[in-house]
């Protein structure tokens, strides 16, 4: 399994003490977070066979989502593009 670098993101961990870091890496191997900090303690790339740079966006490791419509699989790549109003007025509203 691949082992995955997110560096340079703004970091809102879910830890117990809630930390953010504001430029932040999540290290993940194969479908295990295993390392979140900031980026004086983000291990070296080498050794990440993929690393994405989240420079400009949220890392929110460790949420889940828990509001997700069980039925909303059955139309999962049909609409890849639309807008989340587009998507749901003109496709999934018409289909449900």
């Amino acid at each position: 399994m691949a082992r995955t670098l997110i560096a340079n993101g703004y970091v809102v961990s879910v830890d117990p003490s809630r930390n953010i870091f504001p430029n932040g890496f999540v290290a993940i191997d194969g479908f295990d977070i295993v390392a979140v900090g900031a980026a004086a303690q983000m291990p070296p790339r080498v050794g990440f066979e993929k690393v994405i740079d989240a420079d400009g966006c949220i890392g929110l490791p460790g949420l889940i989502n828990m509001h997700q419509h069980h039925w909303y699989t059955l139309f999962k790549g049909l609409a890849d593009g639309y807008l989340l109003e587009d998507w749901v007025a003109n496709f999934l509203l018409p289909l449900a």
